[in-house]
């Protein structure tokens, strides 16, 4: 059995349909090590994990595999301890977690009454599918205040416009600025993996592929092939993540004063510099350099690669 959510648009003018479908296994849930974070990434995950109580959260653009990882966490974690899901939908059901589903019919609003009931069950790990208004950050406050760990998705692009994202949501600098509420986040894209045996060595065009090669210092460049072969999908084989992680518990006062000031762009540098976080786009680059992925692809996901910085990390 597989889950289906479907999206349509009626095209103006002409009889057709826009159409995006998702497939799921509802059993399926990927190891976190599997997806594509570096080992440094996975420690400081893990240390979110294992925080006494507060919230993390995992942010993204739609469609960059926020929530299968925040799932692949949860399935990851101690079995006798008491985990809540509340969602719209479920997508995935977790052996040793219970999940509560939002009913969607005309008029109906059970998000309150599923909130107070939340506070008696007194779950050890409560997951909030999104963070998405106003509404849902009171819950996530309400919860991480009293001392439960709390982790849920928001759309974000960076892990440095997570606070900003969450203040417009309603929660104030000097709580995210709190290391006891606010743990950490992690941002991530999805980049299509190129296929090993039909990957192009050279971009069609010659003077786009030389900008490449002198960018990533590197002469083992790879390009998708969009007509793919028998072992691909049109040059693609599979997703792998590219990501950011602030661990702000690892990072420290530092890091929570920038909060408290509203200083984001202070503290990604901040957490580059001193706390030694891998932006994307170091990430990235490795990858790039190794062959898995497409550079000109890559930047269309996650933004420019500035030609004033060095990308060559791994050659």
């Amino acid at each position: 059995e597989y889950r289906l959510r479907a999206a349509s648009m009626i095209e103006a003018g002409r009889p057709g349909y826009l159409i995006a479908c998702r497939l799921r296994d509802p059993g399926s849930v990927m190891p976190l090590d599997q997806a594509g974070y570096t080992a440094q990434q996975m420690q400081d995950i893990w240390m979110l994990n294992q925080a006494p109580g507060g919230l993390s959260v995992f942010s993204g653009p739609t469609d960059s595999g926020k929530s299968t990882s925040l799932t692949s966490m949860v399935a990851a974690m101690p079995t006798n301890m008491r985990k809540l899901e509340i969602a719209d939908p479920v997508e995935v059901y977790l052996d040793h977690c219970t999940h509560v589903q939002l009913k969607k019919e005309k008029n109906s609003d059970n998000f309150d009454q599923i909130m107070a009931t939340t506070v008696l069950v007194n779950p050890d790990f409560l997951l909030l599918q999104e963070i998405r208004d106003k509404r849902t950050a009171a819950a996530a406050i309400s919860m991480a205040q009293q001392g439960k760990q709390v982790h849920s998705t928001l759309h974000s692009t960076t892990c440095a416009g997570v606070p900003s994202r969450l203040h417009d949501l309603g929660i104030s600098l000097n709580l995210l600025g709190f290391k006891d509420f606010f743990c950490g986040m992690v941002s991530q894209n999805l980049v299509p993996l190129l296929c090993r045996d039909c990957a192009l060595t050279q971009h069609r065009d010659p003077a786009e592929h030389r900008r490449h090669q002198q960018l990533f210092e590197s002469s083992k460049l790879r390009y998708i092939n969009p007509q793919g072969c028998a072992h691909c999908t049109r040059g693609v084989k599979g997703q792998t993540l590219v990501a950011e992680v602030y661990p702000l518990l690892r990072a420290g006062d530092g890091a929570y004063s920038l909060i408290r000031q509203g200083a984001f762009a202070e503290l990604a540098e901040y957490m580059t510099l001193e706390v030694g976080v891998d932006s994307k786009h170091a990430m990235a680059a490795d990858k790039i350099v190794e062959g898995l992925i497409d550079p000109i692809i890559t930047a269309r996901r996650i933004g420019y690669f500035d030609p004033e910085k060095t990308w060559n990390r791994s050659v």
